[in-house]
């Protein structure tokens, strides 16, 4: 059935269809056959459409707390077996990939080694990170939608995508505090212009193009009904694009990793003294070691199966990796974020061997003051983090089709309610609902 899409017309029906193609013939993942797609909303559907070949076995949600530990540690491994795999096979460039005959202008042929058919080419991204309603803007876009060939382009694009989203950027999404004004946004945009044209071209060992789910949580992983350690299937393959390792090598999404959490070679060890407290704190210490053993288990996992990569998730340095990510979308996220990621790079620039100085310098009058705003934010986010995990949802509000949404509704307004009342006295609904987590 038709319905409005935010995304380029036909390019992200032909690029999901290229990529479950590709990613079916060329490695061992286990991703749906192509069973018919077409990209014209003018044939007899009067839609876009993609049909695929059912999977088989059950979700991991359904499944996870059913699981041992070891079958745990077993399916994690299986993951980034896949992931290394996939990350082995590198292309001519950034971009979405798509199929010859059906593509575009502007895009770049792969390798006979990897596609000894001339099937397939990268070309513009499906999806360029903006929130603007694509269909009215696709023109402006074009510039700004790649392919690119190198790390410096691409990161320009990124912080020029960031501006545009200023004036054109649509978002449902409820801002935290300290948003920012136009002039702040601004400044810090084009202060990371300048770090990116500076960082990029020392960053060749991180920028290998590489392919990569962006999405892999337990609901796109499906598993054997008879051995819950084997993956049956990968879906939810929309939107994935051919980006640089720096970027790409990021912990599946299934996974949650402690924020204090040692990458190395260094194994989480057992809380001391976890017997001598609460049963409700040895539950959430346990679980937290739980976590830390299990992203322990990936990166070992990925490290022997692919080391360049692993290099990537546990060398790269993580505001560099941030900064190419947050440009984007400081229309939505605000400015912390950001300018917390130029602060970290300005005050290790020296310490990282960086030439010169940073671009972007910041006095201890504005230090202090991202501090406190910082602070602010993270408690903020945490919240909101708490507040998905009570409601088995996230920032788009969806729900799980084995849960009732008019429950999860209802408890949604409760705890609204709560978070009001928990704020300073004379606090608005309005003001409350504008840093609510749902719109």
């Amino acid at each position: 059935m038709p319905f409005p899409k935010s995304v380029p017309r036909q390019c992200a029906t032909e690029s999901e269809a290229a990529v479950l193609d590709f990613v079916r013939s060329h490695t061992s993942l286990p991703v749906p056959n192509v069973l018919a797609w077409n990209s014209d909303s003018s044939n007899p559907v009067g839609a876009e459409y993609l049909v695929l070949g059912k999977v088989a076995g059950r979700q991991l949600n359904e499944v996870w707390d059913e699981m041992t530990g070891r079958q745990r540690f077993r399916l994690v491994t299986c993951l980034a077996q896949f992931d290394a795999e996939l990350s082995k096979i590198r292309f001519p460039a950034y971009g979405s990939l798509y199929y010859r005959a059906t593509s575009k202008e502007k895009t770049v042929a792969l390798p006979p080694d990897i596609d000894p058919k001339h099937q397939y080419c990268v070309g513009p991204v499906v999806s360029p990170g903006t929130g603007a309603s694509i269909t009215r803007h696709e023109g402006d876009l074009d510039n700004m939608s790649g392919p690119w060939y190198d790390l410096t382009a691409l990161g320009a694009t990124r912080a020029q995508l960031g501006i545009w989203n200023l004036s054109h950027g649509e978002t449902k999404a409820v801002r935290g505090p300290h948003f920012g004004s136009r002039e702040e946004h601004l400044h810090l945009l084009t202060a990371a212009q300048d770090v990116i044209a500076t960082l990029a071209p020392l960053l060749k060992n991180f920028a290998s193009p590489v392919l990569w789910h962006p999405d892999l949580h337990m609901g796109n992983v499906f598993v054997s009904e008879e051995d819950y350690t084997k993956v049956v299937g990968l879906i939810d393959w929309q939107f994935t694009t051919i980006l640089p390792t720096l970027t790409q090598a990021q912990w599946p999404l299934l996974l949650t990793v402690p924020d204090d959490y040692e990458i190395g070679p260094s194994v989480p060890k057992p809380p001391a003294g976890i017997n001598e407290t609460d049963p409700d704190e040895q539950k959430a210490l346990r679980e937290k070691y739980e976590e830390s053993v299990l992203a322990k288990c990936y990166e070992i996992a990925l490290n022997k199966a692919n080391p360049n990569t692993g290099s990537v998730l546990s060398e790269s340095p993580e505001a560099v990796r941030q900064l190419f990510l947050l440009c984007p979308d400081t229309y939505k996220d605000g400015i912390v974020p950001l300018r917390d990621c130029l602060i970290k790079i300005s005050k290790s620039w020296e310490a990282s061997e960086f030439p010169g100085s940073c671009p972007i310098q910041f006095t201890s009058g504005e230090l202090s003051t991202h501090h406190e705003q910082l602070t602010e934010y993270d408690d903020w986010r945490s919240l909101r983090q708490y507040t998905f995990d009570v409601l088995s949802t996230d920032e788009e509000g969806w729900v799980p089709p084995q849960l009732t949404f008019e429950a999860i509704r209802a408890h949604e307004r409760k705890l609204f309610q709560l978070y009001m009342n928990s704020q300073e006295s004379g606090i608005t609904e309005e003001k409350a609902k504008s840093l609510w987590f749902f719109s």
